[in-house]
């Protein structure tokens, strides 16, 4: 009989509250940065835990930003990727 694989879900792998640490990659610059500070902190009312930092790309177009919340539960998660996911200049939510 062969098993059955299934992807492991965030709920699979932690047990929420947590900390959760993300990566937004999109255009370097500040109105990126606010506008992930703004979907975080006023659509889901949810704290971040340090500093948000920046990383450049080798060429300078892209930024990486680094950020740590407390995360409730898997759905908050997954609406919280897709809210910043529909940010204009955001290219992948890591």
């Amino acid at each position: 009989m062969t098993e059955t694989k299934h992807e492991p879900t965030f709920r699979d792998l932690l047990n929420f509250p947590c900390k959760f640490s993300f990566r937004v990659i999109g255009d370097d610059s500040d109105h990126v940065q606010n506008q992930i500070v703004r979907v975080i902190e006023d659509e889901f009312n949810l704290e971040i835990l340090s500093d948000i930092t920046r990383t450049l790309s080798r060429k300078g177009t892209y930024a990486s930003f680094h950020v740590e919340l407390m995360a409730s539960s898997e759905e908050q998660l997954k609406a919280l990727y897709a809210a910043l996911g529909k940010i204009e200049s955001v290219k992948y939510v890591l």
